[in-house]
């Protein structure tokens, strides 16, 4: 049992986020934070973490990589996840100096394309959005004015010949 690589104290994580607007062919990869959100290694061997000194690796599994995404609705991309920037460790001392001392920090896309092709301004908000519907809403208020003008029309012409109201 071993992990490929152990990490120095010094080894910096920084977060970042990738995107794909071709059902995955291509992506890009942005970095979303200047400073990084954790150093050093991280054990990833699961029940053993606690015995990574004795093997040359890190004991430690605070990574925080607890990290959320979503799409605000002007399809721009939203992040959140835990960071230990202000935790006043240094990098290149012990690891263990960042646990429970980390914060929530949140961006959003201000730049590039959305999720759906639109041109992203700032956070929540975007270019004019074209919605093609709309054009159509008076011409469907005077459709069903004509509609219901003819109607009544029927139903008066109908009640003075004497026969009942013809179902239309």
């Amino acid at each position: 049992m071993n992990k490929p690589a152990a990490l120095p104290d010094s080894a910096l994580w920084y977060v970042y986020v990738s995107q794909s607007f071709d059902a995955g062919a291509t992506f890009t990869q942005n970095q979303v934070s200047n400073v990084s959100n954790y150093y050093g290694d991280v054990c990833n061997t699961g029940i053993f973490c606690g015995f990574g000194s004795s093997f040359g690796w890190g004991d430690d599994r605070i990574l925080y990589e607890d990290f959320g995404l979503a799409v605000g609705p002007d399809g721009g991309a939203r992040l959140d996840w835990t960071d230990s920037r202000n935790s006043g460790c240094v990098p290149g001392t012990a690891t263990s100096c960042q646990s429970g001392k980390t914060q929530i920090f949140f961006a959003c896309q201000t730049s590039g394309l959305g999720i759906h092709g639109e041109t992203m301004t700032g956070c929540g908000q975007s270019l004019a959005v074209q919605t093609p519907e709309a054009p159509w809403v008076p011409a469907l208020l005077v459709a069903a004015a004509v509609g219901m003008a003819v109607s009544i029309r029927r139903l008066r012409h109908s009640r003075k010949q004497g026969s009942p109201p013809a179902l239309a």
